[in-house]
């Protein structure tokens, strides 16, 4: 490959894994949010922790390779374009500023919400959780309900974390690599 061709996959490759991981957020969201739906109440107590347990075995595998490829391809553009010499381009600071910010909530995603969402998919992949107002989970006596509210619960942090994390994350990578081109 030649560099250039190497400096464009470098450049870009921040914003194609924010892409992809803006997309799984927004999948998580549209297929797990039926599952607090109150028609579905009785049968998403049953279903939940099975069900994450299959999940997450599966998807874990885009958080794992996406959050730190996002990281270590920012790092690697924030690096070259150190490098590049004073005069090259006016614009290299913006771009590198936004490399940085875009890098920074990539990592905010997993230092300032992780060990929350963690607990709370621990929560539902084991059968336990949170009781709703009023209702009582398995260990009272009642229908485990508590899953059911840890999934609420998760999908609220989840909808707040997408939004004040990765959406910005991923409007950093479109401008640096707009303006960077």
């Amino acid at each position: 490959m030649s560099p250039t061709t190497t400096t464009t996959l470098l450049r870009i490759l921040p914003l194609l894994t924010s892409t992809t991981l803006l997309t799984y957020a927004y999948t998580e969201h549209l297929f797990l949010s039926p599952f607090t739906h109150a028609s579905l109440h009785p049968s998403s107590t049953t279903f939940l922790p099975p069900y994450f347990r299959i999940w997450l075995s599966r998807g874990k595998y885009v958080i794992i390779l996406g959050y730190p490829l996002t990281f270590l391809a920012s790092a690697a553009n924030l690096y070259t374009l150190s490098s590049l010499p004073p005069s090259s381009s006016s614009s290299s600071s913006t771009v590198w500023k936004l490399y940085a910010a875009g890098m920074l909530f990539n990592l905010a995603h997993i230092f300032v919400f992780g060990r929350r969402a963690l607990g709370l998919l621990e929560d539902i992949k084991a059968g336990r959780g949170r009781r709703s107002e009023g209702g009582k989970g398995k260990e009272e006596g009642g229908d485990g309900g508590g899953v059911t509210e840890s999934m609420r619960v998760w999908l609220e942090m989840h909808v707040f974390r997408t939004v004040t994390t990765d959406l910005p994350a991923w409007v950093c990578f479109v401008a640096a690599v707009c303006l960077g081109w």
